[in-house]
C-alpha cells in the first residue's frame, strides 16, 4: 500500500509540474529562447527588415538573434515581414512598409507604437481576461483587454483602422468598446466610425499571420509533449548500473531499468526488471 501511495503521489506531482510548464511556456520558433519578464524576442524575419536602437540614428539589419529593448524601433521594406514575441503566447506581426517602436517591454505595462503600415497582434494571457496591451497610433491609443487577434492599419496621413477578429479592445480617449467582428476608423478628432466587417475577407498579411499562428501552436504542442515525457521519465524510470566480477567470465556490466508498477487487484506491487549486457559474455543463470 505504501508503494501504491508513493506512485500516486509522484504521478500527481508530475501532472502539476507539467501543467505549470505548459501554462508558462510560450510557443516560439526558436525552442531555446528563454521566456523572459520582458517582450522583445525576434521570432521571424523575412525580406528587408531593419532595426534602430534607442537613442541612435542608424538602421541595421534585424536578425532572429536580436532582442528588442525599450525605445528600439523596427521598420519593414516593400517585401519585409517580422514577428516579435510580446509575452508567452503573444506576438506582433508586421506587414510590409511598416514601422513600430517598443515603448515599454515590461509585461505588466506592455506598450507599443505603430507609426505606419499594418500589424497583427495575437494576444494571449493566463486567462481570457488577463491581457493588457497598449498600442499607440498617430490618431488614438488602442487598449487590448482580451485574448484574441487584432489588426491595425496606419495610412500615410495617419488615418487609422482597428479590426477585432477575436477578443475585445478599447479605442480612443473615449474608450470605445470594440467586440469580436467590429472595426473602428479613427480620424484627427478620434473615433469617427464603428461598424461590423466581414471576417472572411483576408489579404496576404492575414493569411501569413494565420499560418504563423498555426506554426506556433504546433511548436507549443511539441514542447509540451517533450515536457510530459521528461516529467514521466524523471518520476518513474530509475536507471541503475551494477558490475559483477566473475572469475570464469570476466567482468560484465549490466544496465538495469527498474519500473515501478501500481499494485494489481491482489494487492501485490510487481517490479519489472530488465537489462542487456554491454561487455563480456552473458552472466550464468
Amino acid at each position: 500500500m505504501r508503494n501504491a501511495r508513493k506512485v500516486i503521489t509522484n504521478l500527481s506531482l508530475a501532472i502539476v509540474f507539467v501543467g505549470a510548464c505548459a501554462a508558462s511556456a510560450g510557443a516560439r520558433t526558436n525552442d531555446d529562447r528563454v521566456i523572459s519578464a520582458r517582450a522583445g524576442g525576434v521570432n521571424f524575419v523575412s525580406g528587408e527588415v531593419t532595426l534602430r536602437r534607442a537613442g541612435r540614428d542608424a538602421w541595421q539589419q534585424l536578425a532572429t538573434t536580436d532582442e528588442l529593448k525599450a525605445g528600439d524601433a523596427v521598420r519593414t521594406g516593400a517585401d519585409g515581414r517580422a514577428e516579435i514575441l510580446l509575452n508567452p503566447g503573444s506576438y506582433l506581426r508586421l506587414g510590409e512598409n511598416a514601422e513600430f517602436e517598443l515603448t515599454d517591454p515590461s509585461l505588466d505595462s506592455l506598450r507599443l507604437k505603430l507609426s505606419k503600415g499594418s500589424a497583427l497582434v495575437e494576444a494571449a494571457g493566463y486567462s481570457d481576461a488577463d491581457v493588457a496591451l497598449m498600442l499607440d497610433t498617430p490618431r488614438a491609443p488602442v487598449l487590448v483587454v482580451r485574448s484574441g487577434v487584432y489588426r491595425v492599419n496606419v495610412g500615410a496621413s495617419g488615418a487609422t483602422e482597428v479590426f477585432v477578429r477575436k477578443g475585445r479592445a478599447l479605442v480612443g480617449m473615449e474608450r470605445t468598446l470594440l467586440k469580436e467582428g467590429m472595426f473602428a476608423r479613427l480620424g484627427a478628432a478620434g473615433v469617427v466610425e464603428v461598424a461590423k466587417f466581414d471576417r472572411d475577407e483576408r489579404d496576404a498579411l492575414d493569411v501569413w499571420g494565420k499560418s504563423r499562428a498555426r506554426e506556433m501552436a504546433r511548436a507549443q504542442s511539441k514542447l509540451q509533449r517533450r515536457q510530459v515525457n521528461a516529467a514521466l521519465a524523471t518520476q518513474f524510470v530509475k536507471p541503475e548500473k551494477s558490475a559483477e566480477s566473475k572469475p570464469d567470465f570476466g567482468t560484465t556490466t549490466h544496465t538495469k531499468v527498474v519500473v515501478h508498477v501500481p499494485p494489481s487487484e491482489s494487492g501485490a506491487a510487481p517490479i519489472v526488471r530488465g537489462g542487456t549486457p554491454t561487455k563480456g559474455t552473458p552472466p550464468p543463470k
